[in-house]
């Protein structure tokens, strides 16, 4: 028998959510608005490319993979 749910939101999940999946708010919806969430299932898909660059020391970057090559020294 489940007695318990522990969800633990780790650092790469604010880069989802900069991408638009942002679990941790669907999250809260469901369990403090659940009258008013869609309880449907979610397929979050992002374009072809699309990169997440995780965000331990700085801001998390979502980017599309063409585009990592051709960023300046100032953002390494």
């Amino acid at each position: 028998m489940i007695t318990e749910i522990n969800v633990r939101f780790v650092a790469f999940v604010s880069s989802l959510a900069k991408a638009g999946a942002n679990l941790p708010l669907d999250y809260l919806e469901a369990n403090l608005n659940s009258e008013h969430f869609s309880h449907t299932y979610k397929h979050y898909e992002f374009p072809q490319g699309t990169i997440f660059l995780r965000d331990v020391d700085e801001k998390p970057v979502v980017m599309n993979e063409k585009d990592l090559l051709t960023m300046g020294p100032s953002h390494a």
